[in-house]
């Protein structure tokens, strides 16, 4: 029955904590999804892009430590999210994050919130942040 369908469907409540981590096709169909529903309800989004930066502000290159501290970031940054906004690694060292129904200036909360939970001691590694708002085109 439909009632069976949407139990199966729902998530276990207990297993709901932070964003919503998916992988990138996954993430994908949920930005076309959104889009979609962008163009009937006015709803707002921005799509940012957390990168692991070394000290010069150069992209982190592999290794044991990156993995490490990839593994961490994206941690920090499901937990400083809404339950409701979408988390996915990107590439490596790299995430993308859907946040919805926020202003500009929320999502520099969030940026702040990431770097408080990824940052230890005086470590050098850092979070490079790219942030603009979904535009949907049809």
């Amino acid at each position: 029955t439909l009632a069976q369908i949407q139990e199966f469907l729902r998530e276990d409540a207990e297993e709901i904590t932070g964003g919503y981590l998916c992988s990138y096709p996954v993430f994908r169909g949920a930005y076309q999804i959104f889009c979609r529903m962008m163009e009937r309800g006015g709803q707002s989004g921005y799509l940012m892009l957390c990168t692991l930066v070394d000290g010069k502000g150069n992209p982190m290159e592999e290794g044991q430590r990156f993995k490490e501290l990839s593994e961490r970031l994206g941690l920090a940054i499901q937990s400083s999210v809404r339950h409701g906004d979408i988390v996915s690694q990107y590439g490596k060292g790299q995430f993308l994050v859907m946040l919805i129904n926020i202003t500009r200036e929320n999502c520099e909360l969030i940026e702040k919130r990431i770097s408080q939970k990824f940052l230890t001691g005086r470590q050098r590694i850092g979070v490079q942040y790219h942030v603009d708002c979904i535009i949907c085109e049809a």
